[in-house]
């Protein structure tokens, strides 16, 4: 009698928390989140859906830092934060017609302030990459 040998096949299961922020930019701009833990968001976006720039077929840079500004506020998934800082460098141009990942980890925190790193893939080779800096801010501190 011959014994079957079954192979497991582990699912990654890939916990998503409930958006606290920014809900109207992931519905108009149609990021998907793939992974929404405390301190850590990885988005998707689809770049045939990029705005790109017509001489050259290149994907917008503006659409890059908006998805990853997007990707920092998610990780850190509180209402009231505001970009304050940002230090990022776009390592190569994309034209590419695949999906677009950005994985963003709240790295350092103090009074309010959250540091987050973010780095965007495509076909697993990074491109971008960038700190970004938040400061939750009340109404009171914003002006009008």
């Amino acid at each position: 009698m011959e014994e079957a040998l079954l192979e497991e096949v582990e699912e990654e299961i890939v916990e998503i928390k409930k958006l606290n922020t920014h809900t109207n930019i992931q519905t108009n701009n149609a990021y998907n989140i793939l992974a929404l833990t405390d301190n850590h968001a990885t988005i998707m976006i689809d770049a045939t859906t990029c705005e790109k720039v017509k001489e050259s077929g290149l994907i917008y840079d503006g659409v890059i830092f908006s998805a990853a500004t997007f990707a920092a506020t998610a990780a850190v998934n509180e209402k009231n934060m505001f970009l304050i800082g940002v230090n990022i460098d776009l390592l190569n141009p994309v034209k590419e017609e695949d999906n677009i990942i950005f994985e963003a980890n709240v790295h350092h925190t103090s009074s309010g302030k959250k540091v987050v790193d973010v780095v965007a893939k495509v076909n697993d080779i990074t491109f971008m990459q960038g700190e970004f800096i938040l400061l939750k801010l009340d109404e009171k501190s914003l002006i009008k």
